[in-house]
C-alpha cells in the first residue's frame, strides 16, 4: 500500500511540474529546415531558449520565473527578420501559420493573457503594417529630394502613431484589469497625469496591484 501511495504521489508531482513550465509548439511553413528560432525575455533583453525547425515544426520548453511574461519569438534568415510577440505564462501554447504571417497574422492560442494580447494586436496591426512600409520607403530614399520626401513620410508616420496611441489608451481604459493593459500603461504612463494614474491604480483588483 505504501508503494502505491508513493507512486500516486510521484505521478501527481510530475503532473504539477509539467503544469509549471511553458511548452510552445509551433507549426510554421516557409522556413528552411535548421532555421533557428529564439525566445527572448523583453525585460531582461536576453534570449532564454531556442529551437531548430524540422519539417515545419519546433518545440520550446522551459520555466518562467514570473508570469505572465512579455516575450519575443524570433528568427533571422539572411537579411530578413521574423518575430511574433507573446504574453504568456507557464502553459501550453500553439503557434500556427506561414512565414508571410509574421509578425501580426499568426494563430497563437492556449493562453488567456495571450488572447488579451491578440486583441490589442488586431486593433493596431493594420496601422503597424502601413508604418513599416513607410519606414522602409524612408530608408530607401536617395537623391537631392530625399530630405523633403523624408519629412513628408514622417509626417504621415506621426499621424499613424497618434492614432495608435488613441487605440492603446482606449484598450487600457476598457481592459484595465488585465496584464496586457498594465503592460501598455507602463509604456504610455507619461501620457497620463499623476492623479489619473492613482485613480487607475485604485481601480485595480488585488491580483493586479501585486503584479510587477
Amino acid at each position: 500500500m505504501k508503494k502505491i501511495l508513493l507512486f500516486i504521489l510521484a505521478v501527481c508531482t510530475a503532473g504539477i511540474v509539467v503544469a509549471q513550465q511553458y511548452v510552445i509548439k509551433a507549426h510554421v511553413t516557409g522556413f528552411n529546415n535548421r532555421a533557428k528560432f529564439y525566445l527572448k525575455d523583453i525585460d531582461a533583453d536576453a534570449d532564454i531558449d531556442s529551437a531548430v525547425i524540422q519539417n515545419d515544426h519546433f518545440v520550446l520548453k522551459g520555466k518562467l520565473a514570473e508570469t505572465p511574461q512579455s516575450l519575443w519569438l524570433y528568427s533571422q534568415t539572411g537579411k530578413n527578420y521574423y518575430y511574433v510577440t507573446l504574453m504568456i505564462g507557464n502553459e501550453d501554447i500553439n503557434i500556427n501559420g506561414d512565414i508571410k504571417d509574421f509578425p501580426f497574422d499568426l494563430s497563437v492560442t492556449g493562453s488567456k493573457t495571450q488572447d488579451e494580447h491578440n486583441i490589442l494586436v488586431n486593433l493596431t496591426k493594420e496601422d503597424y503594417k502601413k508604418r513599416n512600409i513607410l519606414v522602409g520607403e524612408f530608408f530607401a530614399l536617395k537623391g537631392d529630394s530625399s530630405e523633403i520626401k523624408g519629412r513628408k513620410i514622417w509626417k504621415v508616420i506621426s499621424k499613424i502613431d497618434s492614432v495608435d496611441d488613441v487605440a492603446r489608451i482606449n484598450f487600457i481604459k476598457n481592459n484595465l484589469n488585465s496584464y496586457e493593459a498594465l503592460s501598455e500603461l507602463f509604456y504610455l504612463k507619461n501620457k497620463y497625469p499623476k492623479d489619473t494614474l492613482q485613480q487607475m491604480y485604485n481601480s485595480l483588483m488585488p491580483e493586479f496591484k501585486q503584479s510587477r
